[in-house]
Parts: C-alpha cells; structure tokens; sequence
C-alpha cells in the first residue's frame, strides 16, 4: 500500500477516534496521567496476586503503605500506585485476566498484554494512540514507527483533542517515552527509540477477553488481523 492510501486510512481511523468508536466502556483517565503512572507490569501482577489470595483493596492499599510492597525506595507514592493498579484490573471485567496476570501464573508475555490492555481500558490517550496509529498500521502492513511517526501521531492528537493540544512539550515529551516503552514491553516494538513495529502471537485468552468485552477494534493492535472488524 502507498503512502497516501496510508494516510486515508489513517485519516479515516483518526476522524472517529473522538469519542472512539463502538468502545465497550470509556476510558475514564486522561492521557496525561500515564507521566505518573507508568507500565507497572511488576505492580500490578503483584496486585493482582493479593486479590487472588482473597486480600481486600483497602488491605492492598495498607500493605503497600506499611509493607511496601513494591520495593520503592521511596513510600510517596505507593499508595497512588496500588490504586492505579486496582483501577486497571477493574476495568478488565473478565476476572480470567486478573488470574492470569497474577504473579506465579507464568507466561510473562501474556502478562504484559493483559496489562497494556488494561491501559487501554483505562486511558484514553492509550487506546487512542492503540487503536488510531497502531492498529492502522498493523492493518496496512506498515511496521515503521520511529521518532518522526511518533510526532505525526501527536500532531494529529492536539488538532483532534482540546486536552492534548494543552499539554506542554515535557507532557508530551513524556508521554511519547511511556507509548514507545509500553509497546516495548509488550513486544510489540523493536527499540524504545523507535523503530519497527513487530507482529506477536496474541495469547488466544487474552483474545477471547477481548472479544468478550467488545473490544474487536484493540485486536489489531496487538498485530491480529485475522478478524473482521
């Protein structure tokens, strides 16, 4: 496909990307919040892990404060994190995936789907920039994504979205950094500088979940194509 059949899918996927669309729930964060909080693949397969052994949310929230439980050299923030991430295992709504994100439940490569997909359940810059610039260009088989295809996402985002075009060059000098290392860390980028997109085996669990939720739009994102959407 050229360039410019490129950008008409591109410009099509972004004209309907605010509100997004058929999204099962709204994401209920802003973009900007990912600066403080992160992937927190290692936080929240912890948390997932108490509330598998029975563990209240108020007690996971005392034991990160009192126990820290995330080994952070600092207590500041912990709190906020166990928060961020019982808000992310909430909004999967398939408890299956909260098991399977759980610490000792093996297959850290699903586990960091399970994650990503939760960020796009709960950002809505995440699944925006998933389902707009990602999933497009799984779909149209163009795996480049470097610095300056970055920028044409961001760019795109403030002409679309009043809250983005607020955001201050460090914010979204950030936010670029977190997009680039989540999809790393989900093996869906070579390089968190920027480089080639690359195609994964989405776990069929995690897919199944997804479809469950309605969510056939993110599948592409993980680099299945196979569905018609």
């Amino acid at each position: 496909m050229d360039v410019r059949s490129h950008a008409n899918v591109r410009s099509e996927s972004a004209s309907c990307s605010v509100p997004l669309r058929r999204m099962a729930v709204k994401p209920p964060a802003s973009g900007g919040s990912l600066t403080r909080e992160q992937f927190l693949l290692s936080e929240i397969r912890k948390v997932a892990s108490l509330r598998e052994q029975g563990v209240s949310d108020s007690n996971i929230i005392d034991l990160a404060k009192t126990q820290n439980i995330f080994q952070y050299p600092t207590l500041r923030v912990v709190e906020n994190i166990a928060k961020v991430c019982l808000r992310r295992l909430n909004m999967l709504e398939q408890p299956q995936l909260q098991a399977m994100l759980a610490e000792g439940a093996g297959n850290p490569e699903r586990a960091a789907q399970i994650n990503l997909y939760a960020m796009a359940r709960t950002y809505r810059l995440m699944r925006d920039f998933l389902e707009v610039e990602i999933a497009t260009r799984f779909l149209v088989q163009d795996y480049r994504f470097g610095p300056a295809e970055m920028n044409s996402y961001f760019g795109s985002l403030v002409v679309r979205n009043r809250e983005a075009a607020s955001w201050s060059d460090s914010t979204i000098g950030k936010l670029k950094q977190i997009l680039r290392k989540s999809l790393c860390e989900t093996g869906l980028l070579d390089d968190p500088a920027g480089g080639t997109l690359q195609v994964i085996r989405l776990d069929e669990a995690v897919r199944q979940a997804i479809a469950a939720n309605d969510d056939y739009e993110l599948l592409p994102a993980f680099s299945d194509t196979s569905s018609t959407l």
